[in-house]
């Protein structure tokens, strides 16, 4: 099983490399693809101690109709606020739709550059298809409005190419984000769209709703613990991530660490649980604790973009 990164854009952020160096540490018999608008010299050290990061420029991708309509016509690709964010976390979609189609590579993981993979993803592969039943793209839910493709499993270039159609024929003029796209995708076409588990089955057996810090009430709780008996790891959509390491300060007037903090859309509370890091054959990985019971983490939503403190080699957490 192969996985895929995408970077919009003309600057290199050196927590990319941070990202990419995590990934090998469990995964070195996985190819990481990196799809580019350009080369960046940074990469150079990178593809030469890691001979399975191959980078993809955009520019050997053939745009399909549906992405050069987004690019035309939708509202979101014309959003400029902080460089055109919103249009490069639409589009690489459409840019991951079109390798997967010219590459025949088939399930694939995809994970934002803000992430660290804890797992070999291999040793999941199986269980992802079955849970997919290899028509559906799995990610993880926070609540009853929001998916959030920090991480996701995506079985062919098919299921993103309906993806990629339903955002064009829905969300051009009223845009809506990745996380609530995702969201209305799952409720419209729940045989092309699932989720991964959040939090274990014990955290919502018995529970008709769960509120946020925020007071949203929620109550599609299936969301949050499907797949886990399964899968038997926990995913984080970000709220984890956060509480771990706090969240990007350009999203915050408060210049004090923000580590510890709870997101206050998020269905479950992460104060619920115990984090906790153990060394496994030399290197550091996050558990949850919660009823006693324990599940290793699959990846952390570095929020902070402070890779570097929590990578498996840093031993930041000992």
């Amino acid at each position: 099983m192969n996985a895929i990164i995408v970077h919009g854009g003309n600057t290199y952020l050196p927590y990319i490399s941070d990202c990419i160096e995590q990934f090998f540490i469990f995964n070195k018999n996985s190819i990481l693809y990196f799809i580019v608008d350009d080369y960046f010299p940074e990469l150079d050290g990178l593809t030469q101690k890691h001979p399975n990061l191959k980078i993809v420029l955009r520019k050997s991708l053939k745009p399909t109709f549906a992405h050069r309509f987004y690019l035309i016509v939708n509202r979101s690709a014309h959003n400029r606020w902080r460089g055109g964010f919103w249009r490069y976390v639409v589009e690489r979609f459409f840019l991951i739709q079109e390798f997967m189609l010219q590459s025949g590579e088939n399930n694939l993981l995809h994970f934002e550059y803000d992430n660290l993979i804890y797992a070999d993803i291999n040793s999941y592969a199986e269980k992802f298809k079955a849970l997919s039943e290899n028509a559906k793209i799995l990610l993880p839910a926070d609540g009853d409005t929001r998916c959030i493709a920090g991480i996701m499993f995506i079985p062919s270039a098919e299921s993103l190419t309906k993806f990629c159609n339903y955002y064009n024929a829905h969300f051009t003029i009223r845009v809506k984000n990745d996380m609530l796209a995702f969201s209305d995708y799952i409720n419209s076409k729940p045989e092309l769209c699932s989720t991964l588990p959040v939090v274990p089955q014990s955290y919502v057996t018995g529970k008709s709703e769960l509120t946020s810090q925020k007071g949203i009430v929620h109550t599609k709780l299936e969301r949050l613990a499907n797949g886990i008996e399964s899968l038997g790891t926990i995913f984080d959509a970000a709220a984890f991530g956060q509480f771990v390491g706090g969240i990007d300060q350009r999203n915050t007037d408060d210049k004090k660490t923000t580590i510890g903090f709870i997101n206050p859309d998020s269905a479950y509370n992460v104060q619920d649980f115990q984090v906790e890091w153990k060394t496994i054959d030399g290197f550091q990985k996050p558990f949850i604790i919660y009823k006693n019971e324990v599940f290793p983490v699959f990846n952390l939503h570095i929020h902070s973009k402070n890779l570097n403190l929590y990578r498996s080699d840093t031993f930041a957490k000992e």
